[in-house]
């Protein structure tokens, strides 16, 4: 039996990734750089296309810099405490997201144990959104999923909940919490721990810092925000020489070197903070950027593979990132075990393409019915995705595939 006629290669689009991978960073800025642009795909089977998506508004990518989470004028100033269930103390910098009417927003992060204060609304105030799928795939030759973004216009149906690597967290609903006091504690944000968890958003190597290279790490921090990259890396630069297993410091390097366009040095930057420190997530992230931009497919299996190793609960989109990788390398097996354990870490069905790469992954093996059920699956998690069309004749020609084999077709 010929495999079907389906695109043998996932080829990624990162636009919206830098948000995603900021919302899981620590606090201090410590995390992998934006990046951005298309990809070319090829089928390697019976009818399988290339084409070239570019990173142009015609692609359908919402755009994420939306202003205003509430459009008036009123500033709130949130405060509260995430706290672990068992009653331990949160030994790591946490990360505040809103989620409203299917868009996420970072809003800020905790210190260390666990209080956390920010600013939030205003009518100058600019804040980035992840859409709901933070994958935005491109099937080779097909448009992309992208969900159309819309400016939000209050708080109703908005959720507050913090994200830690190695914990689930409760969600607060906002609205209640917001009584037209401009100061809102919003109490405590409870968090269960998940014992698989490995990995850490801060690094352990940061205690041991000498003074000097501590000062040139918050100077670097500064000249950050105010996108002087240049400047940032010459301070990042003066803190690594002066303690070599800095690794946050190592990370923001990579991170100024990514601003300027210096992709082989800032991947040394991040390889360095992994051998200084290898349970340390940010540097991760940084090579996961990296390997997305250039379509590097074995180093982003690899990459997402160590994070994934290290931590294979709090990060779902890296098992599709992992997954598609090694389909992109016609590594079957390994794609389709990646897809399943992607499936069951997004326990809140966030990433429905998973479901989608697992029923492309299914055909490429001859498993028809279980391709179908799985495609059918997500068609009816995104109705309207934009690739829906291009989804539904997939499934037809799966169906079609496994009523020749014996199996009977079924309807949407």
């Amino acid at each position: 039996m010929k495999s079907p006629c389906l695109p043998a290669l996932i080829v990624l689009s990162v636009v919206g990734l830098c948000a995603s991978v900021s919302a899981q960073r620590g606090g201090g800025g410590t995390g992998g750089g934006g990046t951005g642009g298309g990809a070319t795909g090829g089928g390697g089977h019976p009818g399988g296309t290339g084409t070239t998506v570019g990173n142009t508004p015609t692609t359908g990518f919402p755009n994420t810099n939306l202003p205003n989470v509430n459009p008036s004028s009123l500033v709130f100033f949130l405060s509260g405490k995430v706290a672990i269930d068992d009653g331990s103390a949160l030994t790591d910098i946490a990360t505040l997201q809103l989620e409203c009417k299917g868009k996420r927003l970072t809003v800020g992060h905790t210190d260390r144990t666990g209080q956390f204060s920010f600013e939030l609304g205003g009518e100058t105030q600019t804040q980035t959104y992840e859409t709901p799928d933070a994958t935005d795939t491109v099937v080779s030759g097909l448009p992309n999923t992208g969900t159309n973004s819309s400016q939000i216009t209050d708080y109703r149906g908005c959720e507050l909940q913090a994200i830690a690597s190695g914990f689930t967290s409760e969600q607060i609903e906002l609205a209640s919490r917001l009584n037209g006091d401009s100061y809102v504690d919003v109490g405590r944000i409870v968090v269960h721990r998940m014992a698989q968890a490995q990995g850490f958003m801060v690094s352990a190597t940061s205690a041991a810092a000498p003074p000097k290279a501590k000062k040139n790490f918050a100077k670097g921090l500064t000249l950050e925000k105010k996108d002087k990259w240049a400047a940032a890396q010459q301070k990042f630069e003066a803190a690594v020489d002066l303690y070599p297993k800095y690794a946050d410091a190592w990370v923001e390097l990579g991170r100024a070197q990514l601003k300027q366009e210096r992709k082989s040095e800032a991947k040394a930057a991040f390889q360095k903070a992994v051998a200084a420190d290898p349970k340390f997530l940010p540097p991760y992230h940084g090579l996961i950027d990296i390997a997305l931009k250039e379509q590097n497919w074995k180093e982003l299996a690899d990459s997402t593979g160590q994070v994934l190793q290290l931590d294979p609960v709090s990060f779902p989109m890296y098992w599709f990132f992992n997954s598609a990788a090694n389909y992109n390398q016609r590594k079957y097996d390994v794609a389709l075990k990646s897809a399943l354990r992607g499936v069951e870490a997004d326990i809140q069905h966030r990433i429905p393409r998973l479901q989608y790469l697992l029923g492309l992954t299914l055909a490429q093996k001859h498993d028809y019915k279980g391709a179908a059920e799985h495609i059918l699956s997500y068609l009816r998690t995104a109705p309207a995705a934009d690739d829906a069309l291009v989804a539904k004749a997939q499934l037809k020609r799966v169906e079609e595939l496994e009523s020749g084999s014996g199996g009977t077709r079924r309807q949407e």
